[in-house]
């Protein structure tokens, strides 16, 4: 059963998401991309979501894989809450993704 559970794991992750990077950059709501540093396939391609999406925030979870959730539930749930407690845009010292909507802010 588990054997049938990782190949229909598998054979998701080689079909989806199906979402351009176009397509994800006209979300306008904050998001949250939620990622472990060691898991089954590259952070790559999470990197490249997030740095798509125009309100996205990034967390990768430090010592978690794919179940970042379970491996490191308190981290996980801080990281949430912050994210809930903070949807204003954030503005950052040094933008590079952030940075022209980042000097619109500070005119106005």
């Amino acid at each position: 059963m588990q054997e049938i559970i990782i190949r229909k794991a598998y054979e998701v992750w080689n079909s989806e998401p199906t979402m351009t990077t176009a397509q994800l950059s006209r979300i306008s709501c904050p998001v949250l991309v939620l990622t472990g540093d060691d898991e089954p396939f590259s952070n790559h391609h999470t990197v490249e979501l997030y740095e798509a999406i125009p309100n996205g925030r990034l967390a990768i979870v430090p010592g978690t894989s794919h179940f970042v959730v379970k491996e490191n539930s308190k981290m996980v749930q801080a990281l949430i809450k912050d994210f809930y407690k903070n949807l204003e845009y954030p503005i950052t010292t040094w933008p590079r993704l952030r940075k022209e909507q980042t000097e619109k802010l500070k005119e106005q």
